[in-house]
């Protein structure tokens, strides 16, 4: 799977809203100290093996056979969705 698009809204350690777009098949994180670098990769796990944690985050992810998925972390909660269900 790759990861095409993430988006990060109420989550500690980001101040405003984060909408990333991948393209490529390499994505690189650059930024200084303090920018949420760090933050971001505790969202994208959180997304993957929540632990009870709080916020939000979605994100969508391209399957080898082209067809999508879609994770939403809502206050805790995980949902996925395949092909709108």
């Amino acid at each position: 799977m790759k990861l095409r698009r993430l988006w990060i809204g109420d989550f500690p350690g980001f101040h405003r809203v984060l909408e990333l777009e991948m393209k490529g098949d390499l994505v690189l994180i650059q930024g200084p100290n303090e920018s949420g670098k760090s933050s971001l990769c505790r969202a994208m796990k959180t997304l993957l093996w929540p632990g009870g944690a709080g916020g939000r985050v979605e994100a969508v992810f391209e399957r080898g056979d082209g067809g999508l998925l879609e994770a939403r972390l809502d206050g805790g909660v995980v949902r996925w969705r395949s092909q709108g269900r």
